[in-house]
């Protein structure tokens, strides 16, 4: 603070990195498509989320694409929010 107001502030990124890496390793995907679909799909209260949605994980390694429950993510990031 100075003369009453914020004159910096910043964030530490430790809790978004780690949890791209459990859906990194929960979807078996690299970590760079577990953010992106952290960024797009990501939500942290799996009772608000519509249990027929579908989520297309991109292909790796010559593996097809596959298509999961949305509920798959949110079941990695709901605990790690809490």
């Amino acid at each position: 603070y100075e003369e009453g107001g914020i004159c910096y502030s910043g964030t530490l990124p430790f809790g978004g990195n780690s949890i791209t890496q459990d859906i990194s390793v929960g979807l078996k995907t690299p970590v760079d498509v577990a953010e992106n679909l952290k960024k797009k799909y990501g939500h942290c209260n799996l009772d608000e989320i519509d249990p027929t949605a579908k989520i297309e994980v991109p292909s790796v390694s010559g593996r097809p694409a596959q298509m999961v429950p949305r509920q798959n993510l949110v079941a990695i990031i709901e605990p790690r929010i809490r």
